[in-house]
């Protein structure tokens, strides 16, 4: 590990925005347009798995918003042309006004990671600093790829980040995801074994945080730790 530095907070917040919000976005878009004959299910199926392969692909071959140049263009190009498109919605019919309202945190999230983020390249490696493989890439992002695990996942990870100095706090949020889960288990019952599943697995990713997280400074993404890996300047 001599020598690897370990990536600051706010570069791995606008590096994921790149990666986990605008990509997966542009690639569902995609995928739905060529898919748009295609039932429900197929279209879900497709974009879980295409989700799944751009995480670890991301990880374990290339990620755009580790790279400085490239997330710049892609954090700038994104918000600005679905800012353009939800204008042009608004402008042919009013009443669209409520999706621009709703694509305003993201716009302001945006605005945010663009002057916060002042340059500098990451790498995500092994422990021992050599690439990441396949197999750990997958590990790395199993709270992330799993369909409704991923939704109290998503949560979790980015509290390990947020939150890393403060473990009592995050184990707040986590108290919040398992409590949010089990309020909505009476709900899920009526919607069948797929809704109850769902649940179940949102539950269980938050129980997994609650007793696995003990570090009293998160030293990263808590798949990190079994997966053996790190992200760090490049």
């Amino acid at each position: 590990m001599d020598g690897l530095v370990p990536a600051s907070k706010t570069k791995r917040l606008v590096a994921a925005l790149t990666d986990m919000v605008n990509i997966p976005v542009v690639l569902g878009i995609l995928i739905g347009t060529v898919l748009l004959t295609a039932s429900d299910a197929v279209r879900s199926t497709v974009l879980v798995f295409v989700n799944i392969a751009w995480l670890v692909f991301r990880d374990a071959v290339f990620s755009p918003g580790r790279i400085f140049k490239v997330r710049r263009i892609i954090n700038i190009t994104c918000p600005v042309i679905a800012l353009i498109i939800a204008i042009v919605a608004v402008i042919s019919n009013p009443g669209a006004i409520r999706f621009l309202v709703i694509l305003t945190p993201y716009l302001i999230i945006s605005v945010i990671s663009f002057l916060l983020d002042k340059g500098g390249n990451l790498v995500v490696v092994s422990l021992n600093g050599t690439k990441v493989t396949w197999l750990q890439g997958l590990i790395r992002n199993i709270f992330l790829v799993v369909p409704f695990a991923l939704v109290t996942g998503y949560l979790c990870e980015v509290a390990r980040l947020l939150l890393n100095k403060w473990l009592l706090w995050r184990r707040i949020v986590y108290v919040l995801c398992v409590v949010a889960a089990l309020a909505l288990l009476p709900a899920a019952i009526p919607g069948g074994l797929l809704a109850i599943l769902g649940d179940v697995l949102a539950l269980t990713s938050a129980v997994l945080f609650l007793l696995v997280d003990k570090e009293p400074i998160a030293s990263g993404r808590l798949a990190d730790l079994w997966s053996k890996t790190q992200v760090v300047e490049a």
